[in-house]
């Protein structure tokens, strides 16, 4: 009896299984995503490793635009806020690109539009209904921060967006990191402060950090740890981060 009981468990487990197949793989970009384009609906967006290219893919997996950054570099580049409608007025759509310390926006054509240096990270945040490209400087101390107006707006959810996080949700942007990195998190409601841990690869906590409601990100200094592979905790939460 025992033995059927164990049998049919495997064949209930297999028939599920059977349920979630492989649809596509993305092989040749790093940390392929889903955005939604205003008029053109939901696409995936990468950008694929060897050429530096931003590709862009329909719902079906077939290519729906190359965009050619120009960008020389061994870095990992991870473009955010796709959208027709904030970075210009005109339908073509635009994306930033954050690699190591610089920052990017590009248009579908490939056209660099800006560019920033000695950028710890930026924000795109909405203010008394304007929207505002914010950049986090690296030089001197990490202090400086420039407001920049935008000329669209921004009405879809593309790409990362911190304002996005539920309760006890947490992202490290970028990762991996070069020069600093900043970790997004929410902490759970009627909670006012945590405990943030980061391990290294045997388990061992080499940096603790206290983070509260009062802010939604805390910075990682590059000179802070050495590089390597990395996990942070913040109550149950964990994830992995790598500097290079």
């Amino acid at each position: 009896m025992k033995k059927l009981l164990t049998i049919a468990a495997i064949l209930i487990a297999n028939v599920g299984w059977g349920q979630i197949n492989l649809e596509h793989t993305y092989t040749d970009n790093w940390r392929t995503q889903v955005v939604t384009i205003e008029g053109e609906g939901q696409k995936y967006l990468g950008v694929e490793d060897a050429t530096k290219n931003v590709i862009i893919y329909n719902a079906d997996h077939s290519v729906y635009k190359t965009i050619p950054t120009q960008i020389n570099t061994s870095l990992y580049l991870l473009p955010t806020y796709a959208s027709k409608g904030l970075f210009n007025i005109d339908s073509k759509i635009e994306f930033i690109i954050m690699f190591g310390s610089d920052v990017h926006i590009y248009n579908e054509d490939g056209l660099l539009l800006k560019s920033f240096d000695k950028v710890a990270w930026y924000d795109v945040k909405i203010v008394d209904n304007k929207w505002k490209l914010l950049i986090h400087k690296s030089i001197p101390s990490y202090q400086p921060t420039e407001v920049y107006s935008l000329p669209g707006t921004y009405s879809s959810p593309s790409g990362f967006k911190p304002d996005q996080r539920s309760d006890g949700e947490s992202n490290i942007i970028p990762n991996p990191f070069e020069t600093a990195a900043f970790i997004y998190y929410t902490l759970p409601e009627n909670t006012t402060s945590a405990v943030l841990n980061i391990y290294n690869i045997t388990g061992t906590i080499v940096k603790q950090m206290t983070v509260t409601n009062q802010s939604d990100k805390i910075i990682i200094h590059r000179g802070d740890l050495p590089s390597g592979s990395y996990t942070y905790e913040i109550g149950q939460l964990k994830k992995q981060f790598m500097i290079k």
